[in-house]
């Protein structure tokens, strides 16, 4: 698959969290896919999608994959985003909230679906 749209990592820290927020741009079809994100080894705790300055289509759909292809590990959960709202991805159930996901080190790729051209937005990925 050819590299579709674009996105800008950036890394911060605080305390015992590391943010990296994926700023976004999708292109004239509305998607950004295959942008590698290098991931650390640990827990993501918190993941939110937020529009952009250049609000993108409402309903718009994030998943977040391996290069092993183990899948989605939002688990579907980044569909049917609001284009007004940022939206927090609840990773697991309700009853396990207290939980985070485990995620080995290595290159994971944030994708946007249905965006809108040349739209705007951010993926903030928290892990401890």
């Amino acid at each position: 698959m050819a590299v579709a749209g674009s996105i800008t990592v950036t890394t911060s820290r605080d305390g015992p969290l590391t943010k990296y927020s994926c700023a976004w741009t999708s292109d004239a079809a509305g998607d950004v896919t295959e942008c590698a994100v290098a991931l650390k080894a640990g827990q993501i705790v918190q993941v939110v999608c937020s529009p952009g300055a250049t609000t993108p289509s409402d309903d718009y759909d994030v998943t977040l994959t391996q290069a092993s292809g183990e899948g989605d590990i939002l688990n579907g959960k980044g569909t049917n985003m609001s284009n007004s709202l940022s939206n927090l991805v609840k990773l697991i159930s309700a009853t396990l909230d207290h939980l985070a996901i485990w995620i080995p080190a290595g290159n994971y790729w944030p994708t946007v679906a249905n965006g809108g051209n040349a739209k705007t937005g951010t993926i903030d990925i928290y892990m401890i």
